[in-house]
């Protein structure tokens, strides 16, 4: 077979996945993965350091999306909008339409530990790209990584909820539905904790 023969990653990442859901992510082999695609091993590593990195593979254009929505953001818009604009905007133009594909991703990763601890990886760096985007806004660094990795978990409880669903709501909605209710609860700790509502 060709070492270029077109496909080739397409194939390797489909026969990856089935052999991940059928024996498991750790039982699965290199030379497994490259056989039922029909490739040799070297073909693989030309495409994949690991094994691994056929589920983590896009992180690269996971982030640099992140970053251009967030880019697109109007100027002007408070710290809350600015991540409610940026990541429903993210949601709509990266993650919606492939919910088939997330939610059998998700089934894997969630199968083994240090694939966890792989995704934990991914989701400090997309904290990092929001908490950057916040100071370059002037927020003061400790306060932008704190709205950051709040953002952030409401956008992976709705990732989490959109892979349960079999209706049509979008990854933009559930995203923005998550957003909204972090920010109204965090406005309910404040009103709370305000000195007028302890009179």
């Amino acid at each position: 077979m060709a070492r270029w023969e077109p496909g080739a990653r397409e194939r390797l990442i489909r026969s990856a996945l089935e052999l991940f859901q059928e024996r498991g992510f750790a039982e699965t082999t290199v030379p497994e993965i490259a056989a039922r695609a029909g490739v040799t091993n070297r073909t693989f590593f030309r495409y994949f350091g690991d094994k691994r990195e056929v589920l983590f593979g896009n992180e690269d254009q996971a982030a640099a999306k992140l970053r251009a929505a967030l880019a697109k953001a109007p100027a002007g818009l408070g710290a809350a909008d600015f991540l409610l604009w940026g990541l429903e905007l993210y949601a709509r133009e990266y993650l919606d339409g492939h919910r088939d594909e997330f939610r059998v991703l998700r089934r894997i990763v969630e199968s083994d530990q240090s694939l966890m601890e792989r995704s934990l990886s991914k989701r400090r760096a997309q904290c990092t790209i929001l908490g950057d985007a916040l100071r370059e806004r002037g927020m003061r660094p400790a306060r932008a990584q704190l709205l950051a990795e709040a953002a952030i978990g409401a956008l992976s409880i709705a990732i989490g909820d959109w892979v349960q669903r079999d209706d049509e709501t979008g990854i933009d909605t559930l995203t923005i539905e998550a957003l909204t209710a972090l920010r109204a609860d965090l406005g309910g700790i404040a009103a709370a904790r305000s000195p007028a509502a302890r009179r």
